[in-house]
């Protein structure tokens, strides 16, 4: 659910549809009238955020990935304020 929740950042007009599917992909689906994202700039800077966290923690490989992991807070204002857009 984090990968749909991250593309709600920067199209935070998408419905998000949880369809059961066993892995992390996300697919997003698009009309004839849509030309580009436009993510807000609070949302670029936690896309950022993200980045950064993401390249000081590659994937676990094999054993128990969930030991101890080191999460990355996010503010929860940051969050609204980056989907806080009129659709």
């Amino acid at each position: 659910m984090g990968a749909a929740r991250t593309v709600s950042l920067v199209e935070p007009c998408a419905e998000l549809v949880k369809d059961g599917r066993p892995d992390a992909t996300v697919d997003l689906v698009i009309g004839q009238r849509f030309d580009q994202l436009r993510p807000t700039m609070e949302a670029r800077r936690i896309i950022n955020q993200l980045n950064e966290w993401a390249a000081g923690h590659p994937p676990e490989q094999g054993g128990l990935q969930a030991q101890n992991p080191e999460m990355l807070k996010l503010d929860p204002n940051s969050l609204a304020a980056a989907r806080n857009v009129t659709c």
